[in-house]
C-alpha cells in the first residue's frame, strides 16, 4: 500500500494471515504490542500446548486460542476445586485466586481482579514475530 510510516497495532495482529500479508518486510514498518509469551521459543507447558492443537487441528493457535485454553482452564480449576457454585460464588471465587499458572505463564489477579501481564514490542523480521529490543530499538535498522 505504500504507506510510509510505521504502523502500529496491538496484539490482536499476532495472526499468520498478518505474516503472509507483510511476507518477509523489512523491519521498522510494523510494530505490535503483546503479551510476554514467545510462541516461537514456548515454555514448556505452552509448547505441548501447541503441538496437542497442531495435532487435532493441523495448525497452531493464534495468541487469542492460547488465552481462550487459559480462560476455559482456569474456570475448570475453580469449579472442580471449590465445589458447586451459582454466579456470585463463581465471580468471588475468582476475585480470592491469585494466580492461575496457564500455559501462557502464571496468570496473576490483581486487587481488583484485573490480570497482570508483562507487554513487550514485538516487530516482523522474515516472515516472524520477533521482540524489539534495547539494541534494536523501534525504527532502527534491524
Amino acid at each position: 500500500m505504500n504507506i510510509a510510516q510505521p504502523i502500529l497495532a496491538g496484539e490482536t495482529a499476532f495472526t499468520d494471515k498478518l505474516l503472509a500479508a507483510l511476507g518477509k518486510s523489512a523491519p521498522g514498518r510494523f510494530y505490535l504490542t503483546g503479551t510476554a509469551v514467545n510462541l516461537e521459543t514456548p515454555s514448556p507447558s505452552l509448547s505441548a500446548f501447541l503441538q496437542k492443537f497442531e495435532a487435532k487441528n493441523g495448525k497452531r493457535p493464534g495468541m487469542y486460542g492460547c488465552y481462550t485454553y487459559d480462560a476455559v482452564g482456569l474456570l475448570a480449576h475453580l469449579l472442580t476445586t471449590a465445589g458447586p457454585m451459582d454466579r456470585q460464588r463463581l465471580i468471588a471465587a475468582i476475585r480470592n485466586l491469585k494466580q492461575y499458572d496457564g500455559v501462557t505463564g502464571p496468570i496473576r489477579f490483581e486487587g481488583r481482579g484485573n490480570v497482570q501481564r508483562s507487554y513487550i514490542v514485538y516487530t516482523v523480521r522474515n516472515g516472524a514475530f520477533v521482540p524489539v529490543t534495547a539494541t534494536s530499538p523501534i525504527g532502527a535498522p534491524q
